[in-house]
């Protein structure tokens, strides 16, 4: 499990690195070249290690905090300045269809067209989501105390996916906005540039096309560091031995696992530099989808333990008992 948790935030690592090698390129006039993604790499791994010491965690909050606002205002910016109405319009007939087409999409294998796009997107997704599942619960438990089940389902059920239709919603459709209405050619030169060169040049035709790469590198690097250093922990967390539930790993153990969440994209790097032609993106997808396989089974064997454990204090009454308690102390604190 921790092998299959290891490798989807290598993903994420992954994938968000040679993005910030594109935007940090054309924000310095320089050649996006293998140093200058080896060293946005080593930023990263300098963040993770200060992030493990008492002084700089304390701000890590704050960080991710400030990290939030500015996406918001940046998406406030971006609808404003795209075309407005087409982005709210596709946004909410973009959810009606995937309502209503959600259970033929999942089930779509893409048998016929054969154009490769679910297999390396829409299970990619799903395998990547799937080899998360543990270490999000396991962090998101850690993060709760003190918390209502309410606060926590609103927050990871609502409020996430929320973020995911808005970050989506605004950005694609800003980026569809420019190809319907103002001549750009995004999925035409996706072929020769790529998807980080796409991403660079949508966000070129913007105002102030400076400003928004800056502000979007700053969004993607403190994500990914936030992200990577919360995950960090938790994969700490789970390998410790004889951890408490009050006691928090060693600093050390937590800088051993962001150190090595580096180190795989260092050598798929490598491998891109030294092999012509070698798509990384879709070596990638295949890692984290191989990887998925063992946590998928691991779910089907724990959602027949949860079902068989919940079936249990239902019949003996302990779920009534622990209602009850909880109703009696709302009660005694009103």
């Amino acid at each position: 499990m921790v092998f299959c948790y290891f490798m989807a935030m290598m993903t994420t690592v992954g994938i968000g690195t040679p993005v910030m090698g594109e935007l940090a390129s054309s924000l310095l006039g320089i050649e996006n070249s293998f140093a200058l993604k080896i060293g946005i790499i080593i930023i990263f791994c300098l963040f993770f290690t200060l992030s493990t010491s008492k002084t700089i965690a304390k701000g890590m909050g704050r960080i991710s905090d400030f990290n939030v606002w500015l996406a918001i205002a940046f998406f406030i910016f971006v609808l404003i300045v795209g075309d407005t109405s087409f982005i709210l319009n596709n946004i909410v007939m973009a959810i009606g269809t995937n309502i209503r087409e959600f259970v033929r999409m999942s089930f779509n294998s893409d048998a016929i067209a054969q154009t490769g796009f679910v297999q390396n997107w829409t299970i990619f997704y799903w395998a990547w989501y799937v080899a998360l599942t543990f270490m999000c619960g396991l962090w998101i438990a850690r993060t709760s105390y003190g918390r209502t089940f309410r606060e926590i389902t609103v927050a990871n059920c609502i409020w996430a996916v929320l973020a995911c239709w808005v970050t989506f919603g605004i950005l694609g459709n800003y980026g569809m906005g420019q190809e319907l209405f103002h001549g750009q050619n995004f999925s035409g030169v996706i072929s020769e540039v790529g998807n980080n060169g796409v991403t660079l040049l949508v966000l070129q035709t913007m105002p102030l096309p400076k400003l928004c790469i800056f502000v979007f590198m700053i969004l993607i690097f403190f994500n990914l560091a936030t992200s990577a250093t919360a995950n960090g922990t938790a994969l700490s967390m789970y390998t410790s031995k004889g951890l408490k539930a009050d006691e928090e790993p060693d600093s050390w153990y937590k800088t051993f696992w962001c150190v090595l969440f580096m180190i795989i994209p260092v050598g798929i790097l490598l491998l891109e530099h030294s092999v012509e032609g070698l798509n990384v993106l879709s070596t990638i997808q295949s890692l984290i989808t191989i990887s998925s396989l063992p946590v998928l089974v691991a779910l089907v064997v724990l959602f027949w333990s949860f079902g068989k454990v919940l079936r249990k204090d239902i019949s003996d009454g302990t779920i009534r008992q622990y209602v009850d308690k909880s109703k009696e102390n709302k009660w005694g604190n009103d």
